[in-house]
């Protein structure tokens, strides 16, 4: 999937509102000195989030701009869908097994399915023996921790010598085909997310096996990030 800079700015722009709107509205002109956004471009964009019903604004000398609902409740796909428009995210090619049915199970896929992506949450005693080649299928992945991780360490090919670069953009793009292949959502399903199967803390009993906000962001910009370096 592609996204175009109306999104990725959009994307960057909702998180710095959510950081810093949590008491009072924040002015368009501070979210883009932050981000190193026009003010111009940024206006267009807030005024297709502000039509969508995603953000609301306060005119006058101390306005600004801040979430129309709690940030919880507003998905990545409808954020794109706001400033895109309709969309599909498609593969050339999508393995049948690896396509979600509907099952609660599904995070325990077939063994090799699990060897490509091996990010669990990672305070967990169990997974401390744990390999590609030595897997517990009932520890649920983690898809937020994995797209949070290539998105890292495509950003960090960047800034390392070109051999180290190729060894991080290789793990980052086995981490990627494998949420590709066996993460997604269908679309039009489950609400609108993209990845499936993130665990927010496992040890704690909070968020295991759902769909989660923050993992569809950090997929989206690793997309993003991939993307600009195959352009180079």
């Amino acid at each position: 999937m592609k996204l175009s800079m109306k999104s990725r700015y959009g994307l960057r722009a909702l998180i710095d509102l959510t950081i810093n709107s949590k008491t009072e509205q924040v002015a368009l002109n501070s979210i883009a000195e932050r981000n190193k956004i026009s003010p111009q471009y940024l206006e267009q964009v807030f005024a297709s989030l502000r039509k969508a019903g995603i953000v609301k604004s306060i005119k006058g000398s101390q306005g600004g701009y801040f979430l129309s609902r709690p940030p919880q409740e507003i998905t990545v796909s409808s954020i794109i869908e706001a400033l895109e428009g309709d969309y599909r995210i498609e593969d050339e090619e999508l393995p049948k097994e690896g396509k979600y049915t509907g099952n609660p199970d599904a995070h325990k896929t077939t063994k090799e399915g699990l060897k490509a992506d091996v990010i669990w949450d990672m305070k967990m005693d169990v997974i401390k023996d744990c390999t590609p080649e030595n897997i517990n299928p009932d520890v649920p992945r983690d898809a937020s921790a994995a797209a949070l991780i290539a998105s890292g360490l495509y950003e960090l090919c960047t800034y390392v010598a070109p051999e180290k670069g190729k060894q991080y953009r290789a793990v980052a793009d086995k981490i990627v085909d494998s949420l590709n292949k066996h993460y997604r959502a269908e679309p039009g399903t489950h609400y609108g997310f993209l990845l499936l199967h993130s665990t927010g803390h496992h040890p704690g009993g909070s968020e295991i096996d759902v769909p989660l906000n923050y993992a569809d962001y950090f997929y989206l910009e690793a997309l993003a990030r991939k993307e600009a370096l195959d352009m180079k």
